[in-house]
């Protein structure tokens, strides 16, 4: 086998947009309003941040 990967192989050819990085809204992507209306309705509600402690082992590994 080479060491061409399956995702290599599966988009030769195409044009892929990459939208794991970065605002897609230069890219005329928006939210869609239902998700919209769902932030707006629970925003009071919501947590500003995630937990970012980090998974357990590393925790206790001290890295």
């Amino acid at each position: 086998m080479s060491g061409t990967t399956s995702a290599a192989r599966c988009c030769a050819g195409h044009r892929i947009l990459k939208l794991d990085l970065g605002n897609p809204a230069p890219w005329g992507l928006a939210t869609p309003e239902p998700i919209v209306a769902d932030v707006v309705q629970n925003i009071m509600a919501a947590q500003g941040y995630s937990d970012a402690r980090g998974k357990l082992p590393e925790e206790r590994a001290g890295t």
